[in-house]
C-alpha cells in the first residue's frame, strides 16, 4: 500500500485517486487477489465441490426413498387386501358351517308319519 500512495502522490493527488476509484467506467484496478481473497476463494470452491457431491447424494436417497415409500404402499395394500380377504372367506365358512349343522339336526329328527 505504501507504494501504490507513493506513486500516487508522484503522478497526481490524492483526490485523483479517489475520482478514479469512484468512477463506475474504469476497469478494475486491482487485479490481484489479496491473501485473504485467494484463501477464500479456494475455500468457496472447495465448498462448490462438496456441494455439488451433496446435491447428488440428496438425490440419490429422494430416488431410494421415494423407492422404498412405494414399496410400503404396495405391502401396506396386500396386507389391508389379505386382512379383508380373510375377512370375507371367513364368513361364508361359517355360513356354510351353520348350514351343515342346520341339515344334521335335520337327520336327527324322527319322521313324522
Amino acid at each position: 500500500m505504501p507504494n501504490v500512495l507513493s506513486f500516487v502522490h508522484q503522478h497526481g493527488t490524492m483526490d485523483q485517486l479517489f475520482r478514479l476509484t469512484r468512477s463506475r467506467n474504469t476497469p478494475e484496478l486491482f487485479s490481484n487477489p489479496s491473501p485473504e481473497r485467494a484463501r477464500m476463494s479456494y475455500q468457496m470452491e472447495k465448498n462448490e465441490r462438496e456441494n455439488e457431491i451433496l446435491k447428488e447424494l440428496l438425490e440419490l436417497e429422494r430416488e431410494k426413498s421415494e423407492g422404498l415409500h412405494e414399496e410400503n404402499s404396495y405391502l401396506r395394500s396386500v396386507f389391508q387386501n389379505r386382512d379383508e380377504a380373510k375377512k370375507c372367506c371367513l364368513m361364508p365358512i361359517f355360513k356354510v358351517l351353520e348350514m351343515w349343522r342346520l341339515f344334521i339336526e335335520l337327520l336327527k329328527e324322527p319322521a313324522q308319519s
